[in-house]
């Protein structure tokens, strides 16, 4: 490599490429990081899933009116709210709104979860759920590091071309003169 290249490297410039070699490496570490963050929410979904399940059973309830074609909060849905009776697993009678489809006719049966106290509850999350939970997390993890990033670059990058401006700026003050001294005679 010639003396004459060497020299004419800016500092700014090799800012930026420990910046961007940093960035670099910094970004493997965001990738790794996710991942961890993702599998961690993953497998605390799964402890959520083998808990519900343990927790929550399915039943079968009766509609104790018909599901009303017209009403509904929402007209659109296919769904609406109706009353519905069941028996807990002990034997005891429960009573609830249950979410069921348009026009179902009094006495129709639909399947419910109730949990140990024989209260309706939602169904118990599945794998695909906790799976679904940790990629999002993992992702959102990922979309942040990458922001940062990103940021932390864009500061560098502005840096680098503020001094390269002031510098440029300097220089033209140096050689101006001699351009244009013997233009405006």
């Amino acid at each position: 490599m010639a003396p004459h290249t060497k020299s004419a490297r800016r500092t700014t410039d090799r800012i930026e490429d420990v910046a961007a070699w940093v960035s670099i490496a910094a970004g493997l570490l965001v990738v790794l990081f996710s991942y961890g963050i993702g599998a961690q929410i993953y497998n605390q979904g799964l402890g959520r899933v083998q808990v519900e399940r343990a927790e929550r059973v399915p039943t079968s309830a009766r509609l104790l009116s018909d599901a009303d074609v017209t009403s509904s909060v929402d007209s659109r849905t296919g769904t609406v709210m109706a009353p519905a009776i069941w028996q807990d697993r002990f034997g005891s009678t429960h009573n609830d709104l249950v979410m069921v489809a348009r026009g179902l006719r009094a006495g129709g049966k639909i399947a419910i979860w109730t949990d140990a106290t024989g209260a309706k509850v939602p169904a118990p999350m599945t794998e695909q759920d906790a799976l679904l939970i940790g990629l999002i997390g993992g992702g959102v993890a990922l979309a942040g590091g990458i922001g940062l990033l990103y940021g932390l670059w864009a500061l560098v990058r502005r840096a680098t071309m503020t001094a390269n401006c002031a510098r440029w700026d300097d220089e033209w003050r140096e050689v101006a003169p001699n351009w244009t001294h013997g233009t405006h005679n």
